[in-house]
């Protein structure tokens, strides 16, 4: 929950992953966020990232790396979801942001269960297959 351990959560479960980081995102404008991204793509995590068509999410894709990060038009990206290492997903309100991660109330879930895992996955796949490279 934040403010109250979510960014902590957030950090150890991204900093943590071995193998695969998803997300889908509204945007991903915490510092700290998009260094432990680096780090893990530098580090050869797979990262897969798929972001609303707006400025700022452009600029995050052509920094980024487009083979990592893609936009998607429609439908708008809202969601706010990340799957670690294909075992963990986290779902809830908390967008990528320094303001939602340590003032807002916000709320996550981490889910273990395969099957949300998998619908997830076949959602994502379909918004990757359908997104701007």
């Amino acid at each position: 929950m934040c403010p109250v351990n979510c960014r902590e959560i957030y950090e150890a479960l991204l900093s943590g992953a071995r193998e695969e980081i998803v997300i889908q995102a509204q945007y991903i404008s915490d510092e700290r966020i998009r260094k432990i991204l680096l780090e893990q793509r530098d580090a050869g995590v797979e990262i897969r990232v798929i972001l609303p068509d707006f400025g700022a999410n452009r600029a995050f894709q052509s920094f980024f790396g487009r083979e990592f990060v893609r936009i998607l038009g429609k439908p708008y990206v809202h969601s706010k979801v990340m799957l670690i290492d294909g075992r963990r997903l986290v779902i809830g309100s908390v967008n990528f942001s320094q303001n939602s991660l340590d003032k807002n109330r916000e709320v996550s879930v981490i889910s273990l269960d395969p099957w949300a895992i998998t619908i997830f996955e076949e959602f994502f796949g379909r918004d990757r297959r359908a997104a701007e490279f």
